[in-house]
């Protein structure tokens, strides 16, 4: 159905491409829709779709040529080119600090590169969704907030008050303008930096990490969005469903080539033909470093004789230089996270094992009791759940503080928090620094780093200040310091949001090793049902009275 485009081969015509978008647009929405809403065979019957405008042209908008880009002494992309067409919806690939979120900076002009060029076509507006909310953004109101992303001192109150409402109703929030940004929960919040973008009426919609925190109705409306649009959307997500949903062109951005590669398809095909294409390289190189070895060994045949041999002998060792010279980098774009442990402490003061006990939920003012309280010790495993704005991150933070009502923790029990916004790490630090500090002098330098290097945190990210790292890499940075920590009980929340799908296989297999209780929030269904959660507290249902 779809076709691969190397750097060197020619790609479907436009109107391939733009026959697979729509083709893309009618099954998506079918495949998309719940069962609750599949009423009918045409699209518009699964909710309706956000009024976008149509993309200005049809064609190339925006490229990279002969860019280059470097940060904290590393080069991060090196001579990359590559073009986005209008109404395209564009995947970009790689692993955890690879360069991803760098792309999308220097799209948006946050960023410059060092040489080369960023070119956005005549009559192009670009806006971008960001990971997560800025600082500087918390503290205010969400009409400031929109003003602020509009960036047009002539528009009047009511001009504003209206574009509000239209991006707000796109990504189905409801937000008064004077409640404060920080109020909402990080699944609210993820709407409303896809609002603020919206707001900004582009013709290029850049997204990084749009799922992270969105509840399941969430998501559909997002997949809706994106799939509905003529916009050209442009895409960071660690969750391989979601990017299948629309995806027909990918940016394979290779960490150690330092090069981006274009593919043409949905996600899984071209998922396929990486590998297919990694492999086959791999068994080039592998003939290739057996004819090098064969002229080795017959220069070092010929090298102890005299005469013209040594002269052959140079020649067969030019040759085995020549072959090797041919071999292509050995891609280590797979490299997954090995399984591994977090260590458990055991608190003096449990010895029946009951860690933890919750007899009621609280979140922004709310408390209630549940009709069964919930004790948790021993491989205890349970999960937090409830819509988006109930209060999950507000009630684990209470817990964590031990100022939960109704929630008794044992006094000795140490609690390990892996928080979704990772603001318990310091930004100001290093990662070498925070692994000192939570290893409390109980570990030598060497096993810090040992644990360091584990979660692929190499001796120049050690040397970082944590705020340069991408999310990808402080969710490993904390993954590593709950190693070191050795806690009692484990509480996290959406502890998948920023980590490579490569490696929630050895995330999973942590969380269900870990011989203390769990406290989780996820959103991430298969990770929940692979981590053995043996109890729910629907937050909903309990403020509600209905639990």
């Amino acid at each position: 159905m779809f076709s691969l485009v190397s750097p060197r081969a020619v790609r479907p015509p436009n109107c391939l491409a733009r026959a697979c978008r729509e083709a893309r647009k009618w099954r998506g929405a079918e495949s998309l829709a719940p069962s609750w809403e599949r009423t009918t065979n045409t699209p518009t019957s699964y909710g309706r779709p956000p009024s976008f405008a149509r993309a200005a042209s049809s064609g190339t908008i925006a490229s990279f040529k002969n860019l280059s880009f470097g940060h904290a002494n590393t080069n991060l992309l090196e001579n990359v080119d590559f073009s986005i067409e209008a109404g395209s919806k564009v995947t970009i690939m790689g692993q955890n600090g690879s360069g991803k979120s760098t792309i999308i900076k220097l799209l948006s002009k946050n960023l410059y590169p060092d040489e080369g060029q960023c070119i956005i076509g005549p009559g192009q507006t670009v806006a971008c969704a960001q990971q997560t909310m800025p600082t500087a953004s918390r503290d205010m109101t969400v009409k400031e907030f929109f003003t602020t992303q509009l960036n047009d001192e002539s528009l009047l109150d009511h001009e504003i008050e209206t574009k509000m409402a239209k991006a707000l109703r796109d990504v189905v929030l409801e937000a008064p303008g004077d409640r404060i940004v920080k109020s909402f929960s990080g699944g609210q919040q993820a709407r409303l930096l896809l609002a603020a973008a919206l707001i900004q009426d582009p013709t290029i919609l850049l997204m990084d990490e749009p799922t992270n925190n969105l509840d399941a109705d969430g998501l559909y409306h997002l997949q809706s969005l994106i799939q509905m649009t003529d916009k050209t959307c442009v895409v960071i997500s660690h969750d391989e469903d979601f990017l299948n949903a629309f995806t027909d062109q990918v940016l394979y951005l290779d960490m150690f080539s330092k090069k981006v590669e274009t593919y043409w398809g949905d996600y899984w095909f071209v998922k396929e033909e990486i590998r297919k294409r990694i492999k086959k390289e791999n068994a080039v190189n592998a003939q290739l470093k057996k004819k090098a070895q064969a002229k080795k060994d017959q220069a070092n045949k010929f090298a102890g004789k005299g005469g013209g041999l040594r002269k052959v002998a140079k020649t067969m060792r030019g040759l085995a230089a020549e072959i090797e010279d041919q071999m292509q980098d050995v891609r280590r774009e797979d490299y997954t996270l090995s399984e591994f442990t977090v260590p458990f402490s055991a608190p003096s003061g449990s010895p029946s094992g009951k860690m933890m006990r919750i007899e009621q939920v609280s979140a922004y003012n709310r408390s209630a009791k549940m009709s069964e309280p919930v004790d948790l010790g021993r491989g205890s495993r349970v999960q937090v759940t409830g819509p988006n704005g109930v209060g999950k991150t507000t009630f684990l933070e209470m817990i964590v503080d031990r100022s939960a009502p109704g929630v008794m923790i044992d006094d000795e029990a140490d609690i390990g928090y892996y928080r979704q916004d990772f603001s318990n790490l310091d930004f100001d630090s290093t990662p070498l620094q925070c692994l000192e500090e939570v290893s409390s002098h109980r570990h030598t330098n060497e096993q810090i780093r040992k644990t360091a290097g584990r979660f692929f945190l190499g001796n120049r990210i050690m040397r970082q200040k944590v705020v340069t790292l991408s999310e990808g890499q402080k969710g490993l940075l904390s993954l590593a310091c709950l190693c070191l920590q050795e806690p009692s009980i484990l509480i996290m929340d959406e502890p998948t949001n920023h980590i490579n799908f490569r490696h929630l296989p050895a995330l999973a297999y942590a969380v269900n090793n870990f011989k203390g209780p769990v406290l989780l929030v996820s959103h991430d269904q298969h990770f929940v049902s692979s981590v053995g959660v043996n109890t729910t507290i629907d937050m909903g249902k309990v403020l509600n009275g209905k639990a």
